[in-house]
This record gives C-alpha cells, structure tokens and sequence, in this order.
C-alpha cells in the first residue's frame, strides 16, 4: 500500500480547508488503508481490530480538529503516524483498565443470552449505565438495542441505521466504528459501577 503523493495529499488537505462536503470521505477512504498497514507493521503482535480502530480515531480526531495539523512541524503522513500510535497507546491503557473491571463480551451481549455466568453483578438499570444509556444519540441507541437483541450480521445492523445507501466496505467501517464507539462508553459506565 502506498502512502498518497504530496500533491494528491496538498490537494486533499486544501479541499478540506475549502469546506468540501465530499473531503472527509476522502481523506477517509485514502489514509485509512495505508495508516493500517503501518501500524501493523509497527505492531506486528497487536490485534487488527485494535490497530484499525486507532487509525480511524487518529483519522476522526484529525477531521474534528484540523487545524491540529501544524504544516510547519512536518509532513501530514508523519502527523498521522504519530496521531494513530498515540491512540493505539490510549486504547491499549483502557482495554487494560477494562480487562481488570469486566470483559466486553457483557456489554456487547448480555450474559443471558450467551448461557454463561457474567463477570460481574452489572444490571442494565444501574443508575450510573442508565445515565450513560440516556445520553446515547440515535444511532448509538440503534446499535445498543441491535447488540442486545444478539443481532451480528452487518447487513442488518446496516439496514437499521440506514446505511444501505454506502457500499458494503464502507457500511462493515460504519457499523464497526458504531459498534466501537458504544462498547467503549458502556465499558467505561460499567467500570465505575463497580
């Protein structure tokens, strides 16, 4: 995989400037491939997962806030290498965390449904799950209910949310990071009712 061209890369980073509605897509579709393949390399042990996850959060941040891309202390490629293994460093401390408080599989489906025993008392109504489950936009809703119901298929997660519009890369990157983004506050409310 190869990194973009600095042209194509001004270019991108100009249209992003410019306020184009299509730019993020691409900024999306063109470094996530290649910002992947560099964390697998410098971290050849870690799980794919993880490592994707950290790129898209290196990539998301990145298009909440441009301007923290100074073009005067280096190279964009640079800027994102480092952006992606410092969240890479971030998510490894709170699985971490996590791992010690309770495992994912809990909050990605409840223990009832899995026939086996939880790892922790957690009650869906615990105030402080509740709160957290109160808070959540649509989207994060939609996904919640799809993980309880037990739903897995990408395709129905993608139906739900009215994604079927996105070709099927992009609705598996969606779903994921949607999946991602609900799992980790979850987990967090769950680490501070125990």
């Amino acid at each position: 995989m190869r990194w973009p061209s600095t042209e194509d890369e001004n270019a991108l980073l100009e249209s992003l400037r410019a306020g184009s509605p299509l730019v993020a897509h691409d900024i999306i579709t063109t470094y996530l491939p290649v910002l992947v393949d560099y964390l697998q390399q410098k971290n050849p042990r870690l799980d794919d997962h993880l490592l994707h996850t950290a790129a898209e959060d290196a990539l998301l941040n990145f298009l909440c806030r441009p301007a923290s891309f100074d073009p005067q202390r280096g190279c964009f490629r640079k800027f994102l290498c480092m952006a992606a293994q410092a969240d890479l460093k971030n998510l490894l401390r709170k699985e971490r965390r996590v791992r010690r408080a309770i495992s994912l599989e809990s909050v990605a489906e409840p223990s009832v449904a899995r026939n086996d025993p939880p790892d922790r008392d957690v009650s869906w109504e615990h105030p402080r799950l509740k709160s957290e489950i109160d808070i959540l936009n649509d989207e994060e809703r939609t996904v919640l209910e799809l993980m309880r119901d037990g739903v897995r298929s990408t395709s129905q997660c993608a139906e739900k949310l009215g994604l079927l519009h996105l070709d099927e890369q992009e609705q598996t990157m969606e779903v994921k990071r949607l999946k991602d983004r609900v799992k980790r506050r979850l987990s967090r409310a769950m680490v501070q009712c125990t």
